[in-house]
C-alpha cells in the first residue's frame, strides 16, 4: 500500500531494460526449476534504456514473471521478450499456464483481486503496483489470456531520447 500511495520519484536514471529484466530471470532461475518451468529470453541487438526509476523497473519485472511462475503449477514456459516499436520499447511476459477467463483479466489489476493458479493466496497488490508504476511511467500495460493456453502481459514504456541519455 505504501508504494501505491507514494509520489513519484523525482530521482530517475537511464535503465537499461534487457539488463534488468535478465537480472529478474537470473534470480527467479531456481524457482523456475524447482516447478519445471522454462524460461526464455528475447533481447534486441541494441540495448533499450527508458528514463525511470529502476527500482520500479525491477519490481515490475519481478512482479510479472513471478505470476507467470505461480501460472504454471504443472511447468511450463515463459518467454521474455524486448522489442523496439518505434519511440518506444515493447516488453512482453508470456507464460503457457492456466490462462484466465474475461472476467478475471477484466479485474486483475484492481487492488485486493488475486486468483493464482498454484492454489497459494496472494494479496492481490502486485499487478495493481504494476500497473501504477507503467502509468507514472507515461506507458501502457495490456493483457490477453486464455483459459488453458496461457497469459501474456504487454507493456509499452518511451525509451530515453539521445539528449536524455547524454545527460544520463
Amino acid at each position: 500500500l505504501l508504494l501505491l500511495a507514494r509520489p513519484p520519484t523525482s530521482s530517475l536514471q537511464l535503465v537499461v531494460l534487457g539488463e534488468a529484466l535478465a537480472d529478474t530471470l537470473r534470480l527467479l532461475e531456481f524457482d523456475a526449476q524447482s516447478h519445471g518451468i522454462r524460461q526464455e529470453i528475447d533481447l534486441p541487438a541494441t540495448q533499450l534504456r527508458v528514463l525511470a526509476d529502476e527500482a520500479e523497473i525491477r519490481m515490475i519485472f519481478l512482479n510479472l514473471v513471478q505470476n507467470a511462475h505461480h501460472a504454471m503449477p504443472a511447468g511450463g514456459t515463459l518467454t521474455a521478450r524486448l522489442a523496439r516499436d518505434g519511440g518506444r520499447a515493447l516488453i512482453e511476459i508470456v507464460d503457457t499456464g492456466t490462462g484466465m477467463d474475461a472476467e478475471f483479466v477484466a479485474r486483475i489489476f484492481d487492488p485486493f483481486f488475486s486468483r493464482r493458479a498454484d492454489g497459494v493466496a496472494g494479496t492481490g497488490l502486485g499487478l495493481t503496483i504494476v500497473k501504477n508504476f507503467v502509468e507514472r511511467m507515461g506507458g501502457e500495460i495490456r493483457i490477453e489470456s486464455e483459459p488453458g493456453r496461457g497469459t501474456r502481459f504487454l507493456i509499452l514504456l518511451a525509451l530515453a531520447d539521445p539528449a536524455s541519455e547524454a545527460v544520463a
